[in-house]
């Protein structure tokens, strides 16, 4: 991975490892993450020509993402949202820079037929969240590292277990996502947002 944030790697590595205490947590209000939304959305439209949207779905359906945009349904958790638009703003990153993703094979992601393909998936989504984590430092927000990284490993293994057929809740945190090497903050390359097929995020 290239393009990584100038800041000190013990700099950042202290501030992943301080994991927020569950009391924390609790107290952080649905404020503070639909502020952290709303500056990902201006920051997203402004600087990479994301087109942004925040709409009621008729559907369960969390967004819609395109490539070039993403549709957030208003009815899912402000803290939720605000993970949703930092994972995503680094797929499009991502496909716009990583031909080798943009029409994929479609087995790909299909990790029962292709068990060989789960480190290659875990690096592909790993990036991404990577690259949101670079985000939040160039938004000033590097107190919410440990907060994506938690928020960031337990998607990641919900995604995984998708892909192999498995069913778990994503409210079911795995408990060995504190086992899981801290993220990165990479800063997002120089990219023009390309069109893809859309994915709805559940």
């Amino acid at each position: 991975m290239e393009n990584i944030m100038h800041e000190s790697f013990e700099s950042i590595t202290g501030k992943l490892t301080q994991t927020p205490l569950p009391s924390q947590r609790h107290e952080r209000i649905a404020p503070e993450f639909e502020l952290l939304t709303a500056e990902l959305a201006q920051y997203a439209r402004q600087a990479l020509q994301l087109e942004i949207s925040f709409e009621r779905f008729c559907t369960t359906a969390k967004a819609i993402f395109d490539g070039t945009r993403i549709e957030i349904n208003e009815q899912t958790p402000a803290e939720r949202q605000a993970f949703i638009l930092l994972h995503l703003i680094g797929h499009a990153a991502q496909l716009a820079t990583l031909p080798e993703w943009v029409d994929p094979p479609a087995d790909r992601f299909d990790l029962r037929s292709n068990p060989e393909n789960e480190s290659i998936v875990r690096d592909y989504e790993r990036q991404a969240s990577c690259y949101g984590a670079g985000l939040l430092i160039t938004l000033e927000r590097p107190d919410l590292l440990p907060w994506l990284n938690q928020i960031a490993a337990a998607d990641l293994e919900y995604f995984i277990a998708f892909c192999k057929g498995e069913r778990v809740a994503l409210s079911q945190k795995n408990q060995q996502t504190e086992k899981i090497a801290p993220l990165f903050p990479l800063a997002l390359p120089e990219f023009a947002p390309i069109r893809v097929k859309k994915i709805v995020i559940v």
